[in-house]
């Protein structure tokens, strides 16, 4: 606790104090016109995990001719046998997002990150 009383809500063209206004942001945050400190949350962990793996991932993505993208797989990550469950995955994974849409449209939702 830091012993300063919160006053809530502020009203209409009144401004935080001086010890509520945040100087740094989160990293998770990418504000490049801000200084940032480097999060030790959960948000802060997560995002960090995305970005090495966007990273590693858009070297290994290409857009095809028709704007689509490919992710090339690196052959030592796939195991021996792993073909024949192949076309099972994709009919499951073909069922999922079908079922996904599905209920966007029901609930009027445009984009599955606000699900």
């Amino acid at each position: 606790s830091s012993g300063i009383n919160a006053e809530w809500p502020l009203r209409p063209g009144e401004n935080f104090s001086k010890e509520l206004k945040v100087f740094e942001y989160p990293d998770w945050m990418e504000k490049p016109d801000k200084p940032c400190y480097r999060s030790t949350s959960v948000v802060g962990s997560c995002y960090r995990i995305c970005r090495s793996l966007s990273h590693v991932l858009g070297e290994q993505t290409t857009v095809t001719e028709d704007n689509t993208n490919t992710i090339t797989l690196d052959p030592r990550f796939i195991l021996k046998g792993s073909i024949e469950y192949r076309r099972e995955a994709m009919d499951l994974c073909e069922e999922y997002n079908s079922r996904l849409c599905e209920k966007m449209n029901t609930y009027g939702i445009e984009d599955e990150g606000d699900i």
